[in-house]
């Protein structure tokens, strides 16, 4: 199947599981594994910002600056109704430069990323007689725009497919759809071959931390208050150390980041944590990789969750009522939450136990590629597609 993914918005900052350069090339690259042929129609920049291995075809358009709608919005004379306005001036330049392009490549099926700014793929489909999907990634609400317009672009409620990124983005959708069952969820996923490619890259790391020959258990994620990474750190200085030697690394940055520091110092564990700063979303993967043990502060499922079990990882998690993907010494080990002393001898367990731990940890990485995976998610979409009879197509080219 030819499938033509137009992305208005790629250059939308962030390293989020919603940014265009993780959920988009998160579903292509699965999609070419699957034999599929991709196409991603992106303004100018879009084919360093997903990655050389996304096919990525560049329109002749530069990406809309936002703060241009921001300046208009804020100026007195003007205000919201000219930011919109910018808006579908620059929607309207990209549907006519997508035209051509796509229309030449002769797609099966168009995937739309949700946006101000959208609407091509909707006008493409609909020419071509075939199957539009919109991914949406956020409500998409125009701020300079009244009554139903509001929800602009109407294109969202005139898809054959509406993905939503959440269920609560889901129940939204919902409340403006055609019909409800245009609606499906489609949670971001995980590469899991991206985290076994990213093992080759695990004496590299460990030689750039200079912990080459040390037990490293880590963290990879967020620095913020949500997360509660203190009784990580009193863990390191609870372990019983005879036949180990680990030191940990936490790989990440955000506002807690000072506090966290302050607390290391403090109960003198500086020789043994280190805080690596931002990582880009590129190497993840390859940090993650470089651990022995991995520790969440949550058991919710989340990005960061089932990337250490995508990455083969023993895990050690809090035991609270919900544990989601987690059974206790099947896909996880669990610690009492929030108590230093139950995680201290929780890590040391996994570590003193290599071999069972391997065990725990590999049907950690099977759960996630039969349930949390992008080509499981890419499996679906195809599905999805292949269901959409010809007369359903051919009824909602006259919408």
């Amino acid at each position: 199947m030819r499938i033509a993914y137009i992305c208005p918005d790629v250059a939308t900052p962030g390293d989020g599981p919603l940014c265009a350069a993780v959920r988009v090339s998160g579903l292509v690259r699965p999609l070419l594994r699957l034999g599929h042929e991709v196409r991603v129609f992106t303004p100018i920049g879009g084919a360093e910002l997903l990655g050389a291995d996304v096919p990525v075809v560049e329109l002749r358009v530069r990406p809309f600056e936002e703060r241009t709608a921001e300046l208009l919005e804020s100026d007195p004379n003007l205000g919201p109704e000219a930011a919109s306005e910018a808006r579908s001036l620059y929607a309207a330049v990209l549907r006519r430069r997508a035209d051509a392009p796509v229309k030449e490549f002769a797609p099966h099926l168009v995937i739309e990323r949700s946006s101000l700014f959208g609407g091509a793929g909707l006008t493409i489909a609909r020419k071509a007689k075939i199957p539009i999907v919109v991914d949406v990634v956020a409500p998409v609400v125009d701020p300079g725009a009244s009554g139903r317009t509001r929800l602009r672009p109407a294109w969202i409620r005139n898809a054959d497919y509406l993905l939503a990124a959440t269920p609560q983005l889901a129940a939204w959708l919902e409340t403006i759809a055609r019909d409800t069952a245009q609606v499906r969820v489609l949670a971001g996923g995980i590469d899991v071959e991206q985290f076994e490619a990213a093992t080759l890259h695990r004496h590299a790391v460990r030689a750039r931390l200079e912990l080459a020959d040390r037990e490293i258990v880590g963290y990879a994620g967020d620095l913020g208050a949500s997360h509660d990474l203190e009784p990580l750190i009193l863990a390191m200085g609870l372990l019983e150390r005879q036949g180990i030697d680990p030191h940990l690394v936490i790989a990440g940055e955000g506002s807690q980041r000072e506090a966290l520091e302050k607390v290391v110092r403090a109960v003198g564990l500086s020789d043994v944590v280190t805080f690596t700063g931002r990582v880009p979303p590129a190497e993840t993967a390859q940090y993650i990789g470089a651990f022995d043990a991995a520790v969440t502060p949550s058991s919710d499922t989340s990005l960061e969750l089932l990337s250490y079990l995508a990455a083969s990882r023993p895990l050690a998690a809090p035991d609270v009522e919900q544990h989601h993907c987690l059974e206790s010494r099947k896909t996880a080990w669990f610690y009492a939450p929030s108590d230093p002393a139950s995680l201290a001898i929780t890590i040391g367990m996994m570590l003193r136990n290599p071999e069972w731990s391997g065990e725990i940890a590999s049907a950690g990485r099977e759960h996630v590629r039969e349930h949390h995976s992008w080509e499981q998610n890419a499996r679906e979409v195809i599905a999805l597609a292949d269901r959409l009879p010809e007369e359903h197509i051919r009824a909602a080219a006259s919408v």
